[in-house]
């Protein structure tokens, strides 16, 4: 149902709650659902809930193609915010990345050191 709401219907906000539920399963029989629901809710501006909604799967998935995709997607949304934090009011933020390397100050701003990471797409807006 979450699925259809999202392909086929295009409700974002029906199909959210939905694909969170799928998401909590102990199986992780919906592999693509932990994605799919944080894109949509960093879309909805909630970056660090789809954060911790994909880093709980993360932790949770076999090594595949998924969970490398994965990785990536963590790391651009951890370094988004971040570097949101740091360029703004610097205070009570993380210096390191998702894999531990420091951000990079150049000429007063900070930066990702892994430049690759940060060009994928990490909303769906409705």
């Amino acid at each position: 149902r979450a699925f259809n709401m999202f392909y086929e219907i295009g409700d974002l906000k029906q199909a959210l709650p939905i694909l969170k539920q799928l998401v909590a399963l102990p199986n992780q029989k919906y592999k693509g659902a932990s994605r799919i629901a944080a894109k949509i809710e960093a879309g909805q501006g909630s970056l660090k809930e789809a954060f911790n909604i994909l880093l709980k799967s993360y932790l949770n998935m076999k090594e595949s193609y998924l969970k490398e995709k994965t990785k990536g997607t963590l790391y651009a949304m951890k370094a988004q915010i971040d570097l949101k934090c740091l360029n703004n009011d610097g205070r009570h933020c993380q210096k390191n990345d998702f894999f531990g390397n420091s951000y990079i100050l150049d000429n007063g701003i900070y930066k990702a050191k892994l430049q690759h990471y940060m060009k994928e797409k990490l909303e769906i807006k409705q």
